[in-house]
């Protein structure tokens, strides 16, 4: 009996290429892809053991400059899936 199924939806299912979006909507794109799409927290995220408000709070901690364009990133993230 099958009791759970999985998908795999990040460059499987849909695509998510987040970069030339955010170079194209901020100045420092390139800063806020690699702050977070890049690091441990985004892995941890996906995992579900941390979640998008405790994930902003340690964002913006790295980098308070980036605090709006944090914020907006990671409220609108899904939008970017296509």
């Amino acid at each position: 009996m099958i009791k759970n199924i999985i998908f795999d939806i990040g460059n499987i299912l849909l695509r998510y290429d987040p970069l030339p979006y955010l170079n194209s909507h901020y100045d420092h794109g390139a800063e806020l892809y690699a702050l977070i799409s890049q690091s441990k927290e985004w892995l941890m995220l996906d995992q579900g053991t941390l979640t998008n408000e405790e994930a902003i709070v340690l964002f913006t901690k790295q980098n308070p400059v980036l605090k709006d364009e944090i914020i907006h990133y990671m409220t609108h993230w899904s939008e970017l899936l296509t």
